[in-house]
């Protein structure tokens, strides 16, 4: 089951790839946030949530309040928590890249039309 899901995940990080999206902000204004002050604090807040759940992950179990049963549910919990905040931290950067992709397809659909 876990291959069959790596391999869906790829094929869907693929299509990704492949997609422009077509979004409101243009690529400046992104650059903008990206540089600036309010998402360093906001980087700030997802890495320090981040390394909480690396320490959780450090310490399951070591307390003895989690059941050993019950220790593969949390694991997969806090691996998705950490999935999630390492998601959230590339999004900025990752939807700047993809209107810059947008801007140079659009300014290369022009010129070809020109």
């Amino acid at each position: 089951m876990g291959s069959e899901w790596r391999k869906y995940l790829e094929q869907e990080e693929s299509k990704q790839e492949e997609r422009i999206f077509d979004l409101f902000s243009p690529a400046s204004e992104m650059a903008s946030l990206v540089e600036g002050i309010a998402w360093k604090d906001i980087s700030r807040v997802l890495t320090n949530k981040l390394i909480q759940v690396r320490d959780m992950l450090e310490n399951l179990g070591a307390d003895g309040e989690i059941p050993m049963s019950e220790i593969s549910s949390a694991l997969s919990y806090l691996q998705g928590q950490a999935f999630q905040l390492r998601f959230l931290q590339a999004l900025p950067e990752t939807l700047l890249e993809d209107l810059r992709n947008r801007d140079e397809k659009r300014e290369k659909e022009r010129k070809d039309e020109a």
